[in-house]
């Protein structure tokens, strides 16, 4: 429905999501069954209500097929290193000597805080989202480290701020690029990830747990620094339906669901390619002949393109006609 927005909203519904994910067991532990179940039909019911009067959404484009496997392994270890941390570090807190009620509250905490960095940082990542999510892992993997000494270690809840915006943002960027039907795959993903990487955790002593999350967040920064390369597939029947006659900022947002600086530093990259490819450039024949006659008659000419004005100048000169 927004696509334009897609990062920024994503990140905000998952906000309701973690906080209803707090709310309930408290609600459930504070009134009767009967009326806890009669509070969520009546609450089923308005959301069913508001999905049915949501405008209708485009139809979904025909996205070409690319490199679809790095997001999705990126997803899957996403899920497992916020499920580790949720499951193991506590175990960790307590072999360093912490109180089991102290690793209860910065559990608590944690969750807390994925909720607030979903919230607080949807609005930066939207503008440039994978070098925010690579450099949101930078701080991750610093409080990791921090995880290894027990007075730091004490810090790990501050990691849920900085992961918490990871999985929207991967979850708009693969509907962007890849359409609707590939985030099946990529729940698929998910559900893998947080179920059998926190379970690979109980093969490891006390000491491997810290070490282990270490590991996760580095290997989810190395995968997400090599998914830039955008693997699409671009034939000469999609470039005319997909590409040709559209502005740039256009194409990159639908075909990559980028904007803002991540979406500039594509185009420039793109076009400064296309100058460097276009060389030895030949006029169509009959050109220079049509354009001597109009000279000779005293008229005057003009080149209207949507192309980069850059772009118009390097043809024009490599053309000899400028």
């Amino acid at each position: 429905l927004y696509p334009e927005r897609r990062v920024e909203l994503l990140n905000r519904v998952n906000v309701a999501f973690g906080l209803g994910a707090v709310l309930t067991p408290l609600a459930l532990g504070s009134l009767p069954y009967a009326a806890f179940l009669a509070l969520a039909g009546l609450l089923a019911f308005v959301t069913s209500a508001l999905v049915l009067g949501a405008p209708p959404a485009e139809k979904p484009k025909e996205r070409p097929r690319g490199a679809l496997w790095p997001f999705l392994l990126a997803v899957g270890l996403y899920t497992g290193l916020e499920g580790a941390l949720a499951t193991w570090n506590r175990v960790w807190l307590e072999a360093l000597g912490h109180a089991t009620a102290l690793g209860g509250l910065l559990l608590t905490l944690y969750w807390l805080f994925l909720a607030l960095g979903r919230l607080l940082l949807a609005g930066r990542v939207a503008k440039d989202p994978l070098r925010a999510l690579r450099g949101l892992l930078l701080g991750v993997m610093g409080l990791l480290l921090l995880n290894f000494l027990p007075q730091t270690a004490l810090l790990f809840p501050l990691a849920g701020f900085l992961l918490g915006p990871l999985f929207s943002t991967l979850f708009a960027l693969v509907q962007a690029r890849f359409g609707h039907r590939a985030l099946g795959g990529l729940m698929y993903a998910g559900a893998a990830g947080s179920t059998l990487i926190p379970g690979l955790f109980a093969l490891l002593p006390d000491r491997g747990i810290p070490l282990g999350l270490f590991a996760l967040s580095l290997a989810l920064y190395l995968l997400l620094r090599g998914a830039e390369p955008y693997g699409l597939q671009v034939d000469p029947a999609f470039y005319r339906e997909r590409i040709s006659g559209r502005l740039n900022p256009e194409i990159v947002r639908d075909l990559l669901g980028l904007e803002g600086k991540e979406a500039e530093r594509l185009i420039a990259a793109k076009e400064a390619r296309f100058r460097a490819l276009a060389q030895g450039l030949r006029p169509t024949p009959g050109l220079p002949e049509f354009l001597e006659r109009i000279r000779e008659k005293g008229l005057r000419w003009r080149v209207a393109t949507i192309a980069p004005k850059e772009n118009a100048r390097h043809v024009l000169e490599a053309l000899g006609l400028r």
